[in-house]
């Protein structure tokens, strides 16, 4: 490939080109129809109460180090509480870049078990958890962000079911109520809008064993549990997952992984936007245009060959990594370069 050069008036052209938001994996995921949990209102006139002593640095520490469902319910006392708390930082970042997340954790009922600065960390921190690449995706039963190729076919971003959690490691209900066990939406979710209307209870199996291993005295404990445990919940449960293992299919890394792209992962996932700190930009994901073309003229390539160039058409960039992108991508640059020989010839003709 030819090493291509470009100046600053050429990256805004080339962004126009070759850069398009991909909406639709966008909405596979978690969509709100009403995103806000807020109505207008008119300018407060109650006073804060015993609040108004605190100093403000005070009242940050608090809204800061609360559950996301806390600091609903204070701004739920007042319409001045209200101002207070959402003008308060770092609570204000997140109602002003992703008030749907905040919304999400609400309706999905793991609200109380996260805090508004764990919530900002993930807001502010843009990295996949498990590539390193940009990712655009909560995985909310762990409150991880990850990317579209990851949510797709990582084995530890597959959720389980609340019932499976219970029968596989042996806990009760009451034990269950110290994982964040959320409770999926009704909607249309994946690429190919794939309905869902009930309602199902998941959480991390990663935590759900953790839990396990805490309940029955650690990880020989619950292998014992595992291997003894004869109950009518755990022989449902076996049966259950032998099933679910047959046929045997791979993801695009060889593993054998059967649930690659399933509904579940999505029921457990909603667009997170990242939030750079230094330019305080928030960056919604370009993706690749002649990534996009490369993969639809793909016809006879190896099998590897054409996994990677998917995998790459699934990445989503900021401005300035589509751009770094741009100068190895021989499919951008031939749109780039087209482009330019279509405005030379009617520049001519005029």
């Amino acid at each position: 490939m030819n090493k291509i050069d470009f100046n600053e008036n050429d990256k805004i052209a080339i962004l126009d080109i070759i850069s398009y938001q991909p909406h639709d994996r966008h909405r596979a995921c978690i969509t709100l129809i009403e995103p806000s949990l807020d109505v207008e209102f008119e300018s407060p006139t109650a006073s804060l109460g015993n609040f108004r002593v605190l100093p403000c640095e005070i009242f940050d520490w608090v809204i800061k180090h609360s559950t996301m469902h806390a600091v609903s319910s204070l701004r739920a006392v007042n319409r001045r509480m209200r101002l207070l708390v959402d003008t308060s930082l770092p609570y204000k970042g997140i109602i002003s870049n992703a008030p749907h997340v905040r919304a999400t954790l609400e309706r999905t009922g793991v609200a109380p078990h996260f805090t508004v600065e764990e919530v900002f960390w993930i807001l502010t921190h843009g990295a996949c958890r498990v590539c390193g690449d940009l990712g655009l995706y909560l995985w909310i039963p762990d409150l991880e962000r990850c990317c579209y190729n990851c949510l797709r076919e990582e084995p530890d971003l597959m959720p389980m079911s609340e019932r499976d959690a219970r029968a596989a490691y042996g806990l009760t209900a009451r034990q269950m109520g110290q994982l964040p066990v959320m409770v999926s939406l009704p909607g249309n979710y994946k690429v190919s809008t794939t309905s869902r209307r009930k309602t199902s209870k998941f959480v991390s199996e990663t935590r759900a064993r953790q839990l396990g291993c805490a309940v029955h005295g650690g990880d020989d404990g619950l292998s014992k549990y595992i291997a003894s445990s004869n109950t009518k919940a755990k022989a449902a449960y076996d049966k259950r997952l032998a099933k679910r293992s047959r046929p045997m299919s791979h993801d695009s890394h060889g593993r054998v992984n059967n649930t690659v792209d399933s509904i579940e992962r999505y029921l457990v996932s909603v667009y997170l936007p990242y939030l750079d700190l230094e330019s305080y930009t928030s960056h919604t994901g370009q993706a690749c245009v002649g990534c996009r073309i490369a993969v639809s003229r793909a016809r006879s390539l190896p099998y590897n060959d054409l996994t990677a160039l998917i995998r790459r058409c699934g990445k989503v960039y900021t401005k300035e990594g589509l751009l770094n992108h741009f100068k190895e991508c021989a499919a951008a640059q031939d749109l780039w370069h087209t482009k330019q020989v279509h405005r030379v010839v009617s520049d001519r003709v005029h």
